[in-house]
């Protein structure tokens, strides 16, 4: 099996709506949604979102619409304004699979599907949305829009979902299952899960997302759609298509961390960006700038500087871009492939954003938008549940 190679991106963010805008506005920040609105519950205090704001009728029309969840709207979406054209100009039989990660599907529907029942009596609900509270009914639903019948995938391995499902796609094309697939990540901004983060004092008390600070309080929610076209890189020379990057090595590991619930000492994760490395057959020297989860929680952030400078040393620069994306779970390591893809084209690093000071032991970018032209960038995923994910991405 030859490499595969990444021809196509898409984005619903709160960068707005297409890789264009999420392009433009990382390098230069967009600020949260103070106090979105939701239908059945009250915020607990003020809190900020780094939401989505669209009309998903002047994209899609109005058909089909009206029992679609807002996750579910996203992902079509992205699909529309990156593949629209591309999607119809195939056969069925050519047409590519779909794979989407999700941290908890949405929650939104679920919470609200299950109040009005305890509300009101099971009699009350209507029954036309207990298909939003299927974990893969945004995948499916799509599989419907665009008649995409060559796969349909769900995965959900919590916060790193979205890195995972990069994983699944590329084993599942190198065993020669399928030779494209639209690879993606989706997860809404939920007040229940609002609520849930609030309740374990994960949430940022101050509104502000401050990666690998002295000072963080925590993170603030995210939501969004991140969606790469993969495909063979035999598959894309034959037909044409403009070859951005390539999936040049990954690794997947799991940290134990002695059976507690919590993030480790860093060695898993060291571990995992060192295998990754082995997969793509270059030395971390090679890497041009890593891409950080890091989203202000204390402990979590300590041992990702930890593990980066186990692996890099303080040389090789270090980004988040949780402070213009916000914390979306599930959505946040296909938003970030779609990201770092963004600045490998523009010849840039996109910073964290924020006043605020730093943990010292590697080099941050931060402030400002780093002129660098580079060849390989690794984006990371370590989650609080264990899941250690490294994927590097060659520029083409």
């Amino acid at each position: 099996m030859g490499k595969i190679v990444i021809t196509g991106l898409s984005a619903v963010s709160s960068c707005g709506v297409g890789y264009d805008l999420l392009k433009e506005k990382l390098a230069t920040g967009v600020e949260a949604i103070m106090n979105p609105e939701y239908e059945m519950q009250k915020l607990p205090r003020d809190t900020a979102v780094f939401g989505v704001d669209f009309d998903p009728k002047e994209i899609l029309g109005k058909k089909g619409l009206r029992t679609m969840d807002k996750a579910t709207k996203m992902l079509n979406v992205a699909i529309h304004v990156g593949f629209g054209d591309y999607i119809e100009s195939l056969s069925d039989e050519e047409r590519p699979g779909l794979a989407i990660g999700t941290g908890f599907g949405s929650m939104e529907s679920i919470g609200n599907f299950s109040s009005v029942s305890i509300a009101n009596g099971v009699g009350s609900v209507n029954p036309n949305l207990f298909g939003n509270t299927v974990i893969n009914s945004p995948t499916g639903n799509a599989n419907i829009r665009f008649n995409l019948k060559n796969l349909s995938a769900t995965m959900t391995t919590g916060f790193n979902s979205g890195l995972a499902i990069m994983v699944y796609s590329c084993d599942y094309i190198k065993n020669g299952y399928l030779n494209n697939i639209l690879c993606g990540a989706v997860e809404e901004a939920s007040v229940y899960t609002i609520l849930a983060m609030e309740s374990e004092g994960c949430l940022s008390k101050s509104n502000n997302m401050k990666p690998f600070s002295k000072e963080c309080d925590g993170f603030v929610h995210g939501e969004g759609c991140g969606l790469v076209l993969l495909e063979t890189e035999e598959l894309a020379g034959a037909r044409g298509a403009n070859i951005i990057a390539e999936i040049s090595g990954y690794a997947q590991t799991f940290d134990c961390n002695n059976g507690e619930f919590g993030f480790g000492d860093g060695e898993t994760a060291a571990e995992t960006m060192k295998m990754a490395l082995a997969d793509a057959g270059i030395s971390a020297d090679q890497i041009d700038f890593v891409v950080s989860d890091a989203n202000g929680n204390r402990y979590g952030d300590a041992m990702r500087l930890k593990a980066f400078s186990a692996v890099f040393g303080d040389k090789t620069p270090v980004t988040s871009y949780r402070t213009v994306l916000g914390e979306s779970f599930g959505a946040a390591g296909m938003l970030d492939i779609v990201a770092t893809v963004a600045d490998l084209e523009s010849n840039r690093i996109s910073p964290i954003f924020g006043d605020y000071e730093t943990l010292t032991g590697i080099d941050l970018v931060k402030g400002s938008a780093r002129s660098k032209k580079s060849t390989y960038a690794m984006v990371t995923s370590f989650s609080v549940d264990g899941h250690c994910t490294a994927v590097i991405i060659k520029k083409r």
